[in-house]
């Protein structure tokens, strides 16, 4: 099943008939250009990302591997952890067509645009408790959202959700195991 965004009673709508690869965009009538242009962008999400990647050699593998997308972690206490510089080089060695996704955690609204633009990330994850509010000063990418799914289900999730209303919304929902005091 695939949450599409839309709230009625306070009940998220959910539909078995779309692909993995499509995500539904969420129908708020106040929509910036920004999200306009982010939902174009992500109407096709990728299939498959290899996220963590730390060489130059495993980035030249994920294409070759046939993933459509490389996650780019930012996140300094991550085992993963990769520094722009580093980030640049692993940039430069993908193959054309794989999408970049930064994956950030409770960074700030300037490190996230700076490093988007200049790695000219395709896509901004969101992996911290980052509020709704820090959506709409991001830069006109697409954003996931990643939530750690734990003892209130999808609550978490609904009531950002609805938070978002009238603002900018994720593009799309990441959802992880939850692992108290990580990311």
């Amino acid at each position: 099943m695939f949450v599409n965004g839309v709230f009625e009673n306070d009940a998220v709508r959910y539909s078995d008939s779309v692909p993995p690869s499509r995500i539904m965009g969420a129908e708020f009538s106040n929509e910036s250009g920004a999200r306009q242009r982010s939902k174009q962008r992500i109407e096709t999400l990728f299939k498959i990302k290899i996220c963590g990647i730390c060489s130059v050699k495993d980035a030249q593998l994920v294409g070759l591997a046939g993933a459509d997308a490389v996650g780019l972690n930012f996140f300094a206490r991550s085992p993963r952890y990769i520094d722009q510089e580093m980030a640049t080089k692993l940039v430069g060695a993908l193959r054309q067509g794989v999408k970049r996704v930064g994956l950030f955690v409770n960074s700030s609204v300037d490190e996230i645009n700076q490093i988007a633009e200049a790695l000219q990330l395709d896509y901004v994850q969101l992996h911290g408790d980052e509020p709704p509010e820090l959506l709409a000063d991001l830069s006109p990418r697409p954003i996931i959202r990643a939530f750690r799914f734990g003892e209130n289900g999808a609550a978490e999730i609904a009531q950002f959700l609805e938070r978002c209303a009238g603002g900018r919304s994720p593009d799309a929902i990441l959802v992880d195991t939850l692992k108290q005091g990580e990311y």
